[in-house]
């Protein structure tokens, strides 16, 4: 299953995996994250909500396995951080569509 790092400081929406093409969707499989000091946030498919907004506090963070929570079709994932404080952490994910 693919795997990416997540290290992000800036309150901002942020690809984490591209729109994976027509007829393709990523599936957001499980998430682990940390965040130094508080902060929110929010999954989205492109820019629609598919999970949160999730608060956490400082040293606060997220182990989510099995998550299976789908984007729309070619969409990317997107996390959407509330705040300019350092989050870190990794994302695994698979694509499905055209016959997966």
């Amino acid at each position: 299953m693919p795997s990416v790092p997540f290290n992000q400081n800036t309150a901002a929406s942020h690809t984490v995996v591209a729109a994976p093409g027509v007829g393709r969707f990523v599936n957001l499989e499980s998430f682990d994250l940390v965040c130094a000091t508080a902060n929110t946030l929010t999954i989205k498919s492109g820019s629609t909500v598919i999970w949160g907004p999730a608060s956490f506090g400082n040293n606060g963070g997220i182990s989510k396995d099995g998550a299976a929570i789908p984007c729309n079709s070619n969409e990317a994932l997107v996390f959407t951080l509330g705040s300019g404080a350092q989050v870190g952490g990794s994302v695994q994910y698979s694509i499905g569509g055209l016959g997966s």
